[in-house]
């Protein structure tokens, strides 16, 4: 998905697959501990809270850039394939 993002694809041009996993997983992983810190420092949480933003709208990107996602499928078939 990343590969077919043009917000992201660059990663993939600097870093190989599994070390642009690493970097995105970290990145969130640090974000979700901005969000718990928001708790007794907000300035933190202000920070962390629209780093998740970004994170999220990100995401949600990939279901408009990759290829065969909104691919249909026939229903009567997925019904009566027993």
């Amino acid at each position: 998905m990343i590969e077919n993002s043009p917000f992201m694809s660059w990663l993939y041009h600097i870093l190989s697959v599994q070390a642009a996993s690493r970097l995105i997983g970290s990145i969130e992983i640090v974000v979700a501990i901005g969000l718990i810190a928001s708790l007794k420092f907000p300035k933190i949480g202000a920070f962390a809270g629209t780093a998740a933003t970004f994170i999220f709208l990100g995401t949600l990107s990939f279901m408009f850039t990759t290829p065969g996602v909104w691919k249909t499928v026939d229903m009567v078939f997925l019904f009566y394939s027993y």
